[in-house]
Parts: C-alpha cells; sequence; structure tokens
C-alpha cells in the first residue's frame, strides 16, 4: 500500500480498513508499521507486524468523529525495516450504510375477520426497493404479510 492509492472506502460500523503493505529488497527484512501522524491518528491502531490497520471504534457516519467532521479521516503511517523508513498520508472515507429498524406495533381486530392492516414503510434511498416480512413473535405463525404490499393478515380468522 506505501507508494500506491492513498485512499479508501469503509462503511460505517465496521473497524476493519486496509492491510498496509511495504516492499523491501531484503527479503529477510522484518518490517516495522506504526502510525506516525495524521489529523485522526488518535482513531486508529495498527498491527505493527501485519500493517493491519483498524479504528479503534467502528465509525458512525451519522456521528463522525474525524477532525474535520466529515467522515474524511487522515492517518499517516510509516515502514520501518530497520535500516530505512517510508511514511504514506492515508485518507479514509466513511460511507453510509442503509440501516435497517424492526418496528414493533399493536393492532385491534374484529373477531372472525383475516385482515388486519396494511404496513407502510418509507426508505429515504430513493432506488431501494422495500420488501415486508415478519421476522420474529411468539404469533408470528398465524400470520401473513404480502411482501410488495405489506397487507398483514391472519392465515385463519381468530374467534
Amino acid at each position: 500500500m506505501i507508494g500506491s492509492d492513498n485512499r479508501a472506502e469503509v462503511p460505517e460500523n465496521t473497524v476493519e480498513v486496509l492491510i498496509v503493505e511495504a516492499d523491501d529488497a531484503d527479503e529477510d527484512a522484518k518490517i516495522i508499521y506504526r502510525i506516525s501522524g495524521g489529523d485522526d491518528r488518535d482513531k486508529f491502531s495498527i498491527d505493527q507486524k501485519s500493517g493491519k490497520l483498524t479504528f479503534q471504534s467502528a465509525p458512525d457516519y451519522e456521528n463522525p468523529v474525524s477532525a474535520n467532521s466529515d467522515n474524511v479521516y487522515e492517518v499517516e503511517v510509516t515502514a520501518n525495516d530497520g535500516e530505512n523508513s517510508i511514511s504514506q498520508t492515508l485518507t479514509i472515507t466513511v460511507t453510509d450504510v442503509n440501516a435497517l429498524r424492526i418496528i414493533t406495533s399493536s393492532a385491534s381486530v374484529t373477531e372472525n375477520t383475516v385482515e388486519v392492516l396494511i404496513v407502510v414503510a418509507v426508505d429515504d434511498d430513493e432506488s431501494a426497493k422495500i420488501t415486508y416480512r415478519i421476522s420474529g413473535g411468539d404469533d408470528r405463525d398465524k400470520f401473513s404479510i404480502d411482501k410488495k404490499s405489506g397487507a398483514l393478515t391472519f392465515k385463519a380468522a381468530p374467534d
């Protein structure tokens, strides 16, 4: 990685960033990696042997803690083979993940009918296709839901 592309994108809620790699003409050289600078250096850790760069805590896109509060993190990494060092500033951009929310609600229905209600969902992503499903609950086997319309019905009318 050192000497090549210095940009990476990481989805929010992920600690793994990338593995920094440096080449050495001396095949027996043991390269040691360290964080050596950058405005956001305190947000990262690096394994000195493998070069695995990680966030110390998973970033949240909606609540950025980057130096400029813009979800763009800068960290400088140095590789040292015992004789020579090389450094590179990396720019890590945290991207938003479409977070799904679980919705719980209640409704009253008239006995001997199967219709319950229409579940309505809205997604901020314009291109998103919403699909409905029953994901849990003690009585989930008594219901069905139309995956496209959100129409929730009893499988058999309750008495």
